[in-house]
């Protein structure tokens, strides 16, 4: 086959992981890594704001999990990757935005919302305060970039990917090759957090909370 069998990227080309967390973030942080790239794993970078913070490394790939609340609730977080700035310091990079079912999307985030670290355990104080956000959030989001992407990239098809998460690995992998246009070396998806830390009830009073919202507010799951 004639894809590169190497890293691809010409200097000042990144590649970019734009979506929101609990879309495999830390899955393709891992997968780029030992395939010997240079990655960052750390929400931070939504922040950055010169081309030095972003030299060490050519992938990106954590997203905020709380973007409009701070721990004390009072302070509003609206920080998104700037893709205006990112498209003109490194011109061509490649934006992947990783997405999945709503439905599926929100009951993760509850789940992430309620876990405590320190006793290992998914509490049900469910955060359903969030569940309204949390959707608004990702539309808005979403569409935002769709949008962003096709006025400012010269190719928008050749550097803006969306990316279904729930997909079979393998086809995950492929999709990302045809994208990049490389062959990955090593092209096994090592699955991070599969949520085996969530017990069955945890799970089925999310998966009931998050139902009954989207149904109450008619919206698409």
């Amino acid at each position: 086959s004639n894809l590169m069998k190497i890293k691809n990227l010409q200097t000042d080309q990144k590649i970019f992981f734009i979506g929101l967390n609990k879309t495999a973030t830390t899955t393709f942080y891992r997968f780029f890594q030992k395939n010997g790239y240079e990655c960052e794993d750390s929400p931070m970078w939504w922040r950055y704001h010169t081309k030095e913070e972003f030299e060490n490394n050519e992938v990106f790939t954590d997203g905020y999990d709380k973007v409009a609340r701070s721990e004390d609730g009072n302070e509003m977080f609206d920080c998104w990757p700037n893709i205006r700035f990112l498209n003109q310091t490194f011109p061509n990079s490649y934006y992947i935005l990783q997405t999945r079912p709503m439905k599926d999307w929100l009951i993760s985030r509850q789940l992430k919302y309620a876990y405590n670290a320190k006793t290992g355990k998914v509490g049900l104080d469910s955060r359903v305060h969030t569940l309204e956000e949390d959707y608004i959030l990702r539309l808005y989001w979403h569409k935002k970039v769709t949008w962003e992407a096709n006025v400012l990239f010269k190719n928008t098809d050749k550097q803006f990917l969306k990316l279904d998460i729930s997909e079979q690995n393998s086809t995950i992998v492929t999709n990302l090759e045809k994208f990049l246009q490389i062959k990955f070396e090593d092209n096994l998806i090592d699955e991070h957090n599969k949520t085996t830390w969530v017990d069955k009830e945890a799970k089925k009073f999310y998966e009931n909370k998050v139902t009954e919202f989207l149904q109450q507010k008619k919206y698409e799951m």
